[in-house]
């Protein structure tokens, strides 16, 4: 009896300070490995380079390498709309995410949709005088070219002979 009482007093004592239950429920987990799943914004590599950036831990490394990003020309319309909502979520200073919206706007290939991600969420600037300085600079940049596709060259086109038999031509009265 005194063995049975001393090994569920133990067992009770280990059960309570463990501090880590595992109950499985008999469900198998999905295979793991396989295809990636890939969507069509992932296949920019500017994209999965911002994303990367965004795991970083400090907040200052995370605001240098998107200035960086920021500052290429050309930079794609929709890595300029990815660099736009990451900043507003990833950059924790106000200071840091003005400043990152002023050089993406001073890029020459500022588009007009990411001028429209800006204005869009332009609230998530706390400051008035943040909000201002972005709006000032979208206003000095003036308007913006639209982006247009670029147009494939048109395919070649192999000439045509064709062999035309002599016609007479009579009059109709």
């Amino acid at each position: 009896m005194n063995k049975i009482s001393t090994f569920l007093i133990l067992s009770c004592a280990a059960f309570l300070f463990s501090g880590c239950l595992v109950i499985r429920t008999g469900k198998k987990c999905p295979p793991q490995g396989g295809p990636a799943v890939v969507f069509p914004g992932d296949q920019d590599p500017v994209i999965e380079e911002i994303n990367a950036v965004g795991k970083l831990n400090m907040s200052s490394d995370r605001e240098k390498f998107y200035t960086q990003i920021a500052k290429r020309d050309p930079l794609s319309e929709p890595a300029q709309i990815v660099l736009v909502k990451t900043a507003y979520r990833n950059l924790h200073m106000s200071t840091s995410k003005v400043n990152l919206l002023l050089t993406l706007i001073a890029n020459p290939s500022f588009s007009p949709n990411a001028k429209s991600a800006i204005l869009r969420d332009i609230n998530k600037l706390h400051m008035s005088s943040d909000k201002a300085k972005v709006l000032d600079a979208i206003g000095k940049r003036g308007p913006l070219k639209p982006v247009v596709a670029p147009v494939p060259p048109p395919a070649p086109v192999e000439p045509v002979f064709v062999e035309i038999e002599e016609v007479t031509l009579t009059e109709i009265k």
